[in-house]
């Protein structure tokens, strides 16, 4: 006979969500121009990232791991965390009154699933 496991089994409830993250980011001073345009959305990529990163950290893989708990114990998971995290999507660059450049990185967390269940 053949046994089939039920999807809500075998998928967790969280598989199906996208996390967001915005990052804000400045040119170093004395930058201008082109060059400071680059290195703000660059900074702001970066901030993103590491938010989304907190975020990603704090989903519950069960009821008493989260995903933070499972890198600390697994330096293969933390590259592969590392590595999901730069498969993140980063929007266009808002360019903010304050000279700062906003952006929202987001990932859709279907693949964060794979890497902690292997």
């Amino acid at each position: 006979a053949v046994k089939f496991t039920p999807v809500s089994a075998s998928v967790p409830l969280w598989a199906d969500k996208t996390v967001s993250a915005v990052g804000r980011g400045v040119a170093p001073e004395g930058k201008i121009g082109a060059d400071a345009k680059i290195m703000a959305v660059r900074a702001a990529e970066l901030d993103a990232r590491r938010h989304l990163l907190e975020k990603v950290y704090g989903v519950h893989i069960n009821a008493n791991t989260t995903v933070r708990d499972y890198v600390a114990r697994n330096d293969i998971v933390r590259s592969d965390v590392d590595v999901f995290i730069t498969g993140s999507t980063v929007s266009e660059p808002r360019y903010l009154n304050d000279g700062s450049v906003e952006v929202t990185a987001s990932i859709p967390l279907k693949d964060l699933a794979k890497i902690v269940r292997e």
